[in-house]
């Protein structure tokens, strides 16, 4: 700084001094300060009015001027003093910043001197680098993972499906005998990897490489759903990635892609909907994602050339994959009608019950209609429409299927049993056509018990201690409103009092149609029950061998 500005208040006479200072600390005194070189400085400053000040500080003889009659008089003035205070200020932040910026400067310097990764990084040989990577990643696992998951998509290999495949199934082993639980270390490497998995799908959709964004998803939801149902390790957790992933296969299945691809992610479904680890409700869950799939027709017929004998050839149905199929394709009339014609129809019908449980009734009645238009007919589908339609509250449509039971299958008692699935209200609208349905029948008058208590009590009563199974195998579907503790005490006394006046087949046979009875009305319970009293009872008959082999 210069001289004479360090001594200032030294140079100037104590008034004037008094009066700079004053002018110097009032509010708005500096309205505009311009440092036109290095030495030379421009001020314009207020004091009742405007001064303009010029100050050329060279050496320690500064020159100034000001336009106050002041400084014509005497040169220097209370506006020259004031403003080599402001000038003086103004060049002791300057210097102050500079220091700041300056210790600054030198302590990034001396941080960059420390010994850390950054420094590491910077100055380690490249291939010393990998020789460390490399040695470090067969030693430390977790790193391992970290490194391969990091790079997985920007290494094309030659089959890029199954790197991926490869990469979660390192990350989670295969449960057994020997790997019951996944250890806190694998939980915490697998959801890294997840994480940056998920990042990188992400990266995919985004430069529009599809082909490497199913590979990963389709491989990120499996282990998902394996981990969830093999090791069950904080759902919620599992339930948070899933519901990213799921975000970014829906996003997949909006973009535009070629058609094949589509197909492909479809096929991946279905066979990820096929392992024993996916659990039914999922179904639901993917059903969410899966969408907008339009097919060519050579598509779908390749698709269900492999399909019908997929289903049709196993031992067991696979009620995830065939109802994952149904779910899929419900707009798809071609699809629908080869599936329904062509699969196995014990295979259908387990899966239409199975769907049934899960309260699947728009599926059931587009499927049923279906069959309808194909003539795929059977007693159990016959069950099943009038459940459907009725609980449904579509009756009109459900009386075919009633009439059929009838004509068809030539089970009153069980078409009687299917009326009770009507609302007691809407039953009052159909009682024409109910009427009609029965006529031949001498059972129609069954009906009105229905409901009414009083009357099924006095039934109940009339068979205690009877020995007629014939005549509570016509009831039992009515019984079981007055409770199942009801019917099975019915069966059990029954059942006994038949087996002590009959002896041979007369005997077994009416025992084991009783048992098939409790079967189709879903007491299976009830009869394994009844089952294991008559084993005590008549261990020593030839009808326990029979019963056994149920």
């Amino acid at each position: 700084m210069n001289l004479y500005l360090k001594n200032i208040e030294q140079n100037t006479e104590e008034n004037l001094w008094l009066e700079a200072e004053t002018l110097f600390e009032k509010q708005g005194t500096f309205k505009k300060t311009t440092k036109i070189s290095k030495t030379l400085w421009n001020i314009i400053l207020f004091d009742e009015r405007q001064f303009e000040v010029e100050v050329l500080l060279r050496s320690n003889k500064p020159k100034f001027t000001c336009e106050c009659d002041k400084f014509y008089e005497s040169g220097n003035c209370k506006h020259i003093v004031a403003s080599l205070i402001h000038i003086k200020e103004e060049i002791s932040s300057q210097e102050l910043a500079r220091e700041k910026a300056k210790a600054k400067e030198n302590l990034r310097k001396a941080r960059e001197a420390k010994y850390n990764v950054k420094s590491i990084l910077d100055k380690a040989h490249p291939e010393e680098l990998k020789r460390f990577v490399r040695a470090y990643a067969n030693m430390e696992n977790s790193f391992s993972l970290a490194l391969k998951g990091h790079f997985a998509n920007k290494m094309d290999l030659e089959n890029n499906d199954q790197k991926y495949k490869q990469l979660l199934d390192a990350a989670v082993k295969p449960k057994n005998f020997k790997h019951l639980n996944l250890s806190t270390t694998e939980k915490k490497d697998f959801y890294r990897l997840v994480d940056s998995l998920s990042s990188q799908a992400e990266d995919c959709l985004t430069l529009k490489q599809y082909r490497e964004c199913k590979y990963i998803l389709m491989h990120v939801i499996d282990k998902i759903f394996y981990v969830r149902k093999n090791y069950n390790h904080n759902p919620k957790r599992l339930e948070s990635k899933e519901l990213i992933i799921l975000k970014f296969f829906s996003e997949l299945l909006e973009a535009k892609m070629p058609p094949e691809l589509k197909s492909e992610i479809y096929q991946d479904v279905l066979e990820l909907i096929n392992r024993s680890y996916f659990v039914p409700a999922d179904i639901n869950l993917i059903q969410s994602s899966v969408k907008g799939i339009d097919f060519k027709a050579e598509d779908v017929e390749a698709f269900v050339d492999k399909l019908v004998p997929t289903i049709n050839d196993k031992n067991e149905t696979n009620f995830n994959y065939l109802a994952s199929c149904l779910y899929f394709y419900p707009k798809n009339k071609q699809v629908l009608d080869i599936i329904l014609s062509e699969i196995k129809l014990d295979k259908l019908i387990a899966t239409l019950q199975h769907l049934h449980k899960l309260n699947q009734l728009p599926l059931l009645i587009l499927i049923l209609e279906g069959l309808k238009k194909n003539k795929v007919e059977s007693k159990a589908i016959n069950i099943l429409a009038c459940k459907v339609y009725f609980t449904g509250n579509m009756v009109k449509k459900g009386l075919p299927y009633l009439k059929s039971m009838i004509s068809t299958d030539k089970d009153t008692s069980l078409a009687i049993g299917m009326v009770n699935f009507i609302e007691e209200e809407t039953r009052e609208d159909y009682i024409e056509e109910l009427n009609k349905i029965f006529k031949d029948t001498q059972q129609y008058e069954l009906l009105k018990y229905y409901k009414n208590t009083s009357q099924l009590e006095k039934i109940a009563e009339e068979l205690k201690g009877g020995s007629e199974l014939s005549l509570l195998w016509e009831y039992d579907d009515l019984l079981l409103d007055l409770g199942e503790e009801v019917l099975y005490e019915l069966y059990v006394s029954t059942s006994k009092a038949h087996l002590n006046n009959y002896i041979g087949a007369a005997g077994r046979d009416a025992i084991l149609t009783s048992m098939n009875r409790l079967n189709s009305l879903g007491l299976k319970k009830m009869r394994r029950n009844l089952q294991d009293e008559i084993k005590s009872e008549f261990s020593h008959r030839k009808i326990i061998a029979d019963i056994s082999k149920l």
